[in-house]
Order: structure tokens, then sequence, then C-alpha cells
């Protein structure tokens, strides 16, 4: 909300959402595995994003 953009932001439960949380950790192993660097058509969109983040400066010294 600190952006003024109103969402419903969930942060992942490790009690509840092991299951969901492991079954997408295999399916980014599984990717890596066949396509380590992200060079397929398929894999575009993915690799465009994680450029991205990369790219991205976090100043981690306002968190308290």
């Amino acid at each position: 909300m600190q952006s003024g953009i109103a969402f419903d932001l969930h942060i992942a439960n490790l009690a509840t959402d092991g299951q969901i949380v492991q079954l997408a950790r295999d399916a980014a192993d599984d990717t890596l595995d066949k396509d380590p660097e992200l060079a397929l058509p398929e894999n575009s969109i993915l690799r465009s994003e994680l450029l991205q983040q990369a790219s991205k400066s976090v100043d981690w010294s306002r968190i308290s």
C-alpha cells in the first residue's frame, strides 16, 4: 500500500503451502536442467524478467 496501489499480498506459509512451494521449486529445477541459459523461446519471458530483476538495485538500509 506504500506505493498507493491496492493489492492483496500474501506471504507463503510453509506449514500450509509447502506442497505448492515444492512444486514451484521442482518446476524451476526442471526448467534450468533442460535450459540452463533460458535460451529456448518458451523461456524468453522468464529470462527477460530475471534479467530485469537482477538489474535492479535494492537498498536494504531502510529495513528495520
